[in-house]
């Protein structure tokens, strides 16, 4: 039988993700946090938090016992979180980079050589937030995601050298868990900003319009599957990229700099 771990297995996007392996035959070991609302069938859930080395070497020694080899491993966990680079908690600034970046890290490094011996491949989910212009006020998952994708590329290129294929997600809005916590977060800081009251109501158009337009994960399922099956993988799927996004890209730096001046207006010092 063959085996898959999945990150973030808890979430919207990570159910998809262990649906569809479970449905191959495969044995998922999902890792989260907390665990998932519906137990799937055939899943064996460990809770782990991916941003403790301890707790991922717990979870590996679990694993280890039952299987040398690991045929997919799926980086999926993350957060979203909308403040101001100013004004954000400095322990949410740490636990973003935590969580979005270093966990992959940390889980790839830690199972790394039970892919090798499987001659498994690896997934990992970054966002179109993550190749497009850096959006102010969703500076965290921009930062974060831009690393991931970078992360991604390096690791694909080290790993071709061995034969294994890496795979990145760049997906536009799925309607999941981070929905509504981006939307409460970013009310949160409306309420509490020092400096950017204006320019925040004003972006926060842009942000119910495009949690407006989000869809069920489980769109992504030919995707997703193509993915984690192919045999001869992209090195990249995207999934709904918002032109507007893409407009912003048309622009350049200096252009994109000057539409979110335009649009935001000015704050308060």
């Amino acid at each position: 039988m063959k085996t898959a771990i999945v990150t973030g297995a808890a979430g919207g996007l990570g159910q998809v993700f262990c649906s569809l392996l479970l449905s191959r035959g495969f044995h998922v070991y999902g890792l989260d946090l907390k665990e998932p609302g519906t137990r799937l069938e055939g899943m064996s859930f460990i809770s782990t938090d991916i941003t403790s080395i301890e707790a991922i070497e717990k979870a590996r020694t679990l694993i280890a016992q039952e299987t040398e080899g690991i045929d997919v491993l799926v980086n999926n966990a993350g957060i979203q979180h909308f403040d101001s680079l100013i004004e954000a908690d400095m322990r949410m600034l740490k636990k973003a980079v935590d969580v979005n970046l270093v966990g992959a890290m940390l889980i790839t490094r830690s199972f790394a050589d039970m892919v090798l011996k499987a001659r498994g491949r690896i997934i990992i989910t970054s966002s179109e937030i993550g190749y497009h212009q850096a959006q102010p006020f969703h500076s965290l998952y921009s930062i974060t995601k831009r690393a991931l994708d970078a992360y991604a590329d390096s690791l694909r290129r080290e790993l071709g050298c061995l034969g294994i294929k890496v795979i990145k997600l760049q997906p536009g809005g799925l309607r999941t868990g981070l929905i509504g916590d981006s939307l409460r977060s970013y009310d949160e800081i409306i309420n509490r900003t020092t400096h950017y009251r204006r320019p925040l109501e004003r972006m926060r158009r842009f942000v119910v319009h495009n949690l407006e337009r989000s869809v069920d994960p489980k769109a992504m399922s030919k995707v997703l599957s193509k993915a984690l099956f192919s045999s001869h993988p992209s090195g990249r799927y995207r999934f709904r990229n918002l032109l507007v996004l893409n407009a912003l890209d048309v622009l350049g730096e200096r252009g994109a700099d000057l539409a979110f001046k335009v649009f935001l207006g000015k704050g308060v010092i």
